[in-house]
This record gives C-alpha cells, structure tokens and sequence, in this order.
C-alpha cells in the first residue's frame, strides 16, 4: 500500500484508483468476527497476527481516495478487544 502512495510515482489519477482497489479488496476478505484470517497457513489462522498489519495498510491510505467504513473499523477493534483481553 505504501508503494502505492509513494510521491515518485507519476501515476496520475490511477494512484488512487488503484488504492481504493486494493483497499476494497481487503475489506472484502474481513472476517465477520472482524479479523483477517490465512486459509492457508495454519499459524495465521487465528487472525491475531495478521489483523493488525491488515488494519495498519488499510489506515494508510489516504481518505481522500477511499473514505474508511467506520463499522468496519469497529469490527476489528471488537475483534482485537475478544483477542487480546487479559
């Protein structure tokens, strides 16, 4: 995603075209407990270790290409809440 937003790149208008793509596609793989999961590698299953760095991209880009859902967001802070409670 950074990459993505990177100012050396000339990419015009398809910058942001293409983070709101890749953006949308990752809010489509969200989980309905709110967390992202691998279906393919078993330690990443739980979504403890994947969620956050799924979120941290997602937060990256900018809200001038790709307005944030805010349910979405409260979704992966219940997710959080259920996975890291003391």
């Amino acid at each position: 995603m950074a990459a993505l937003r990177n100012p050396a790149c000339s990419c015009g208008g398809r910058l942001f075209s293409r983070s709101s793509a890749a953006a949308e596609y990752l809010w489509i793989q969200q989980a309905e407990d709110g967390g992202w999961h691998s279906h393919t590698y078993g330690l990443l299953r739980s979504g403890q270790s994947l969620t956050p760095f799924v979120l941290q991209a997602l937060l990256e880009v900018p809200e001038d290409s790709y307005s944030r859902d805010g349910n979405r967001v409260d979704r992966v802070s219940a997710f959080n809440s259920e996975q890291y409670t003391i």
